[in-house]
């Protein structure tokens, strides 16, 4: 399984949160269960085994997203994407050559490491905690638009997560698997 640090820097990149306390709570069955906590928590993770191809995102997933979303908001709705997120990178990461495992988790170190990178490629400002956010008719808007929007738990997030890897090398980021 990808460390939790992957985890939330991934959230990070795509969400501009981390959403650190799914990741604790989904993965806290490690200290008694090892290997086999996934067997609590993780109900997605089968699914995506099942699967032949990890994309598109099955049907099933979306129409839980958007129920949710009309019944208890965006916000709500996200955090079940993260939730749904990590079985789907714990079940694309079992799959992964040792090699690879490694390549992507110092690749992946590197552009969490550059604010500036991150800005770029992912449209959040982790410095100052904004996140670009698109909105479209499914938000009942006519048309597309982005606007930038405070997300005030970023920078405290990615400042507590970059600690965490610049205290680190890539082989001790690697094998932490339940921190």
């Amino acid at each position: 399984m990808p460390p939790r640090w992957f985890h939330e820097g991934f959230d990070v990149v795509v969400f501009g949160r981390s959403y650190w306390r799914v990741h604790r709570f989904k993965d806290s069955p490690w200290e008694e269960l090892g290997v086999h906590h996934r067997e609590l928590r993780h109900d997605h993770y089968q699914m995506f085994r099942a699967l032949e191809a990890l994309a598109p995102i099955p049907e099933s997933i979306l129409f839980e997203t958007r129920k949710i979303r009309e019944t208890r908001g965006p916000e709500q709705a996200e955090e079940f994407q993260a939730h749904v997120q990590h079985d789907f990178l714990d079940r694309w990461w079992d799959e992964l050559p040792p090699a690879d495992r490694r390549d992507i988790a110092g690749a992946f170190m590197l552009v969490l490491l550059d604010p500036q990178l991150l800005l770029k490629i992912a449209s959040i400002d982790v410095l100052r905690g904004l996140v670009k956010v698109r909105y479209g008719p499914e938000d009942g808007y006519p048309e597309v638009m982005e606007r930038w929007e405070d997300e005030p738990s970023l920078p405290g997030d990615y400042a507590r997560l970059r600690a965490y890897l610049e205290s680190k090398t890539v082989n001790q980021l690697l094998y932490v698997t339940h921190e």
